[in-house]
């Protein structure tokens, strides 16, 4: 459970152990804004930035999303240079990722230059239909994770 506290100008949000610093206005952010109005933004800037709805939709839902778990780095605190790189074109707004090489097990999936959260969407997607199909034959330690969580994927679906 997050511990917050108010220090002076700034406000420190401590999560499992970490600590992260934020200005005055940010902390005013996230005391006002949804998870659901904050992912609204983020779509909507991504698509005027030139993505297609459905892909901004996953990015939004991803920063957002990173953000809840206490990443703001990774999360909505990245959308502006996420942004800027698309309008500049260091990003293809228009890329479809593809799958370029494959084997009953594997893929190997070409992004295009697009958006990475795309590519990993689509990669793992990919990844749990090869896991339906063709699930695990002969393994060694993966870990207790794995053990735990890709069964109940694969059931789910």
């Amino acid at each position: 459970m997050p511990n917050f506290y108010h220090s002076g100008q700034e406000q420190a949000i401590s999560l499992i152990g970490h600590t992260t610093v934020l200005s005055s206005m940010e902390s005013l952010i996230l005391k006002r804004l949804s998870v659901e109005k904050l992912r609204r933004f983020c779509a909507q800037a991504l698509e005027k930035a030139g993505l297609r709805p459905d892909d901004a939709a996953i990015v939004a839902d991803v920063l957002v999303m990173t953000d809840t778990w206490g990443t703001f780095s990774h999360g909505t605190g990245a959308l502006r240079n996420y942004l800027i790189s698309l309008r500049a074109g260091g990003m293809n707004p228009h890329s479809r990722a593809e799958v370029v090489a494959e084997g009953d097990s594997w893929a190997v999936v070409d992004g295009h230059s697009g958006m990475g959260m795309l590519d990993c969407h689509m990669a793992m997607n990919i990844a749990i239909e090869k896991a339906r199909t063709n699930m695990i034959r002969s393994s060694s330690q993966a870990g207790s994770g794995i053990r735990l969580r890709l069964p109940s994927i694969v059931r789910e679906g």
